[in-house]
């Protein structure tokens, strides 16, 4: 049986309110992704919309070493 290949799908600078976010999610395909992420939003369908929104904006997919690092914010 073949290994199923992920990969790491990543919206930077996202979410913004003082400071932007990040949203990332490992999966198959960016379907998945962005499945994922919104399952973990839940049911609130305010933040459901929010996060739709963001999703729409452009991701990297991440299929190689990389380090990355958010500061926090004030």
């Amino acid at each position: 049986m073949a290994a199923i290949k992920l990969s790491l799908f990543v919206w930077e600078n996202v979410l913004t309110d003082y400071t932007s976010g990040i949203m990332f999610a490992y999966a198959e395909n960016i379907d998945e992704a962005k499945s994922a992420i919104l399952n973990k939003v839940g049911s609130d369908i305010y933040m459901r919309k929010i996060y739709e929104k963001e999703l729409r904006k452009p991701y990297r997919i991440i299929e190689s070493a990389e380090g990355f690092y958010v500061d926090g914010g004030a």
